[in-house]
């Protein structure tokens, strides 16, 4: 999605940031960030919906997910907790 909706549309191209981190907890945190800005396209919603279906399906319950603007980047970040 960070190329599809992120960057591919922008004729100078952009930036994609992917980092994984393990938390005190042994919790798994990925965080993917694009360039670019969330913009309400007409399929967005059910893109996240399904993400957030298939992680409670995969994780029972124990991921978390979030896309949020942060300055001039999406930034997209799941927390599956231990």
């Amino acid at each position: 999605n960070a190329i599809k909706h992120g960057i591919s549309k922008s004729v100078e191209g952009g930036l994609i940031l992917v980092e994984t981190k393990k938390t005190v907890d042994e919790s798994i945190l990925l965080i993917v960030q694009n360039t670019g800005n969330l913009q309400a396209e007409k399929d967005a919603g059910i893109g996240i919906e399904n993400t957030i279906r298939r992680l409670d399906l995969l994780y029972k319950g124990k991921a978390d997910f979030e896309l949020k603007q942060a300055g001039e980047m999406v930034a997209c970040t799941i927390l599956i907790k231990n």
